[in-house]
């Protein structure tokens, strides 16, 4: 097969890290060597989308938070079918490069517009745009110490959205950019197929929705300027910094201008509101910086990957040495991608390399090991730290002491034995806010997932990364019942995990049916038109998901490590 285009290989990338559904059955659909070229994602997915039937999303229960009383609380999660997925991707690539309005303001920086020639996905990393979002607002109380920093929060922001109000937003956007006439008219022919779906209003997952969220906030982000407050925005969190009347007027002209919308902010005393002085602020300057060693999570993960890329005969080596101290790193296979990666390519990631040799950086399975113990303890000591903190803190400090440890426990999920996995989760069960890691870890540490099934697909999919590392049968206590269990195990058995113990699953649902037992006659004439799609382009036969999964789609494909991105695309959807 050639090597897959631009547009394909962001797709894959950006969904790899949201949903592994609406991962497979874009791998399934790029298996033709015609859909995997731009020229296709650009004219023939984009013309079946504005002129075909469209919606037949998949409705997947996602963790969204503990209630009040440690009850869980699901996000409704609408995946696209392969063919919309695509071409999605393709229409903001292109709106990428018309320009206008369709880039976010400098105050806002969530869902930021990637350039063309990134594969990583049509939007930058969600990390590049929180710690950019951090300094700015460290920079804007480091020349004003006694100013107030004011966090809001917007309630159901994308449920909230009328489909009218995405339409005349698309439509203001597209007039004043150089935005083709054919993709104007798939942007509205989308946001059709969301309000069928939802009853009107824009859907929760697809990736145009962050797009249209940017564009029904711009206005709001645009008039805050010269207000006598900074303003900053990422996704539905917006922040004032500056003098307290002048936040308070701030805030009155933003829900006035909100509720002309149809939308609304958390009020002041909810839990997701938060006041702070400036100067108190300015202890949290430097949570978002990494420490400027030699060893990092980045890279880490860069040599794992480089190992994978051009030392595959080492892999198995590394394998087996971080298997012997307890660690469950993914070992992808890029052998295919490589083949298919031009000559030139080859050769630029090469020499991407080089640097390492010339600061003399060891790039073996035994240097990689003694890496991530080295990380493994830094971060066991970090979290036992956080751990304590969090027993005292108020608010504010248990929104920093909590991104601390949710950062040093997903990567835990990775790297710690499993005894003291499990003493990191026991750990931190009291702390709601850790609530997703702590079950993703305990899962992990003792291969029960009988609690994790109830929390949601996005818990599972971040548990079963680290656990097929490690096994593929895992205990469940009692049988499922409720729709999130379901799908849950749907998502285990997707990554070739199943249960221990016999359960008869495959009549419960069409997605359990496909997740176990692949594509067949029946599930292609599903009633459910997003399993018909991915089990057509499953073809009949055995299910080869976790194969599909274990190998990389292209040799840009990121090594997504589902425990931290899971759990991010949780918070910040």
């Amino acid at each position: 097969m050639i090597r897959p285009g631009v547009v394909s290989v962001k797709a894959v990338n950006q969904y790899r890290r949201r949903d592994v559904i609406a991962y497979l059955g874009l791998r399934y659909y790029l298996e033709s060597e015609s859909a995997r070229k731009d020229l296709w994602a650009r004219d023939v997915a984009t013309r079946l989308e504005r002129h075909g039937a469209g919606g037949g999303y998949l409705c997947l229960k996602h963790f969204k938070e503990l209630d009040e009383r440690g009850g869980v609380a699901h996000r409704d999660i609408y995946v696209p079918r392969p063919n919309e997925a695509l071409a999605e991707v393709a229409l903001i690539d292109a709106c990428a490069r018309a320009g206008g309005k369709f880039h976010a303001s400098h105050n806002v920086y969530s869902y930021m517009l990637s350039s063309h020639d990134d594969r990583q996905g049509v939007f930058r990393n969600y990390m590049d745009g929180l710690r950019r979002r951090h300094d700015a607002i460290s920079l804007a109380c480091s020349s004003d110490p006694g100013a107030l920093v004011s966090f809001r929060d917007l309630k159901k922001f994308y449920p909230s959205i009328r489909i009218e109000l995405a339409h005349a937003v698309w439509k203001m956007a597209c007039a004043e950019s150089t935005l083709d006439t054919n993709y104007v008219a798939l942007g509205h022919a989308l946001l059709d197929h969301h309000g069928e779906a939802s009853g009107g209003h824009l859907l929760t997952g697809p990736l145009f929705s962050h797009l249209i969220g940017n564009l029904v906030l711009r206005s709001i982000d645009d008039l805050t300027e010269g207000g006598g407050a900074s303003y900053f925005r990422y996704v539905d969190d917006i922040t004032f910094v500056g003098e307290a009347t002048k936040v308070d007027e701030a805030l009155k002209r933003l829900q006035g201008s909100l509720e002309a919308l149809g939308l609304h902010l958390h009020g002041a005393g909810s839990l997701k509101s938060l006041d702070v002085e400036g100067a108190r602020w300015m202890h949290s300057k430097h949570d978002f910086q990494e420490p400027k060693e030699e060893e990092s999570w980045m890279t880490l993960i860069g040599d794992v990957k480089h190992v994978l890329l051009w030392s595959p005969h080492e892999a198995h080596d590394l394998e087996e040495k971080l298997e012997s101290e307890g660690m469950r790193l993914p070992m992808r296979d890029y052998g295919g991608a490589i083949s298919e990666a031009s000559y030139l390519s080859r050769a630029i990631y090469r020499l991407s390399w080089q640097w390492k040799k010339r600061r003399g950086r060891s790039v073996t399975p035994t240097a990689i090991l003694a890496q991530a113990k080295s990380l493994r303890k830094k971060y066991t000591s970090d979290l036992e730290e956080l751990s304590e903190k969090l027993r005292d803190a108020d608010n504010f400090d248990t929104k920093r002491y909590a991104s601390m440890a949710r950062y040093r426990l997903g990567r835990l999920a990775y790297l710690a034995s499993p005894a003291n996995l499990l003493e990191a989760a026991v750990s931190t069960s009291a702390h709601p806010q850790l609530a997703f890691h702590s079950e993703v870890a305990r899962a992990v540490a003792t291969q029960d997932v009988g609690r994790l099934l109830s929390l949601g697909t996005n818990a599972a999919q971040a548990a079963a990364q680290p656990l097929r590392a490690v096994t593929s049968r895992v205990d469940i206590g009692k049988a499922p019942e409720t729709e999130a269990q379901l799908q849950s195990l749907a998502v285990l058995a997707l990554n070739g995990i199943l249960p221990k113990d016999e359960v008869s699953l495959a009549d419960r649902s069409d997605l359990s049916r496909f997740s176990l037992e692949g594509g067949s006659l029946r599930l292609m004439q599903s009633k459910s038109k997003f399993i018909a799609e991915v089990a057509s382009l499953h073809g009949i036969g055995e299910a080869r998901h976790a194969t599909t999964i274990d190998t990389a789609f292209d040799i840009d494909e990121a090594l997504a490590l589902d425990a931290i991105d899971q759990a991010s695309t949780s918070m910040y959807i």
